[in-house]
């Protein structure tokens, strides 16, 4: 199984709601665990609205930044590998979409080839003026 792993911060807007969406469609079963390293309590509500939207409230942590510590994506992505129950970790940006089939071609590719330890889906990069 994969587990997903999105890491985020004051991210309420439409990106945060497409990544969910992504993964509303996936054709595999996965775990997905989306970890908040101290949003405002005005994100946090808005984003367990979008949470709820899609299906994802259970994967939803919230942690409030605690008096003079500041966390960062990379302490929520080890967070989240501690939490995880997958075979194959996968981290997804909080802006990120996947393709509907992802989960899938991600397991498939391990599958294949038991040497690989990395695998990262292609890019496209879109140059804004």
């Amino acid at each position: 199984m994969v587990t997903v792993i999105i890491g985020l911060r004051n991210r309420s807007d439409y990106r945060f709601e497409n990544a969910l969406l992504s993964l509303s469609k996936q054709t595999k079963d996965f775990e997905c665990l989306i970890v908040d390293f101290g949003s405002s309590e005005e994100n946090y509500q808005k984003q367990l609205e979008i949470v709820s939207k899609y299906g994802f409230k259970s994967s939803y942590r919230y942690y409030p930044q605690f008096k003079d510590k500041h966390f960062s994506l990379g302490w929520t992505n080890n967070l989240g590998v501690y939490q995880a129950k997958g075979d194959v970790i996968f981290f997804l940006g909080s802006d990120t979409m996947l393709s509907k089939n992802g989960i899938e071609a991600i397991e498939e590719n391990f599958k294949k080839d038991n040497t690989l330890r990395l695998v990262a889906p292609p890019f496209v990069w879109a140059k804004y003026s």
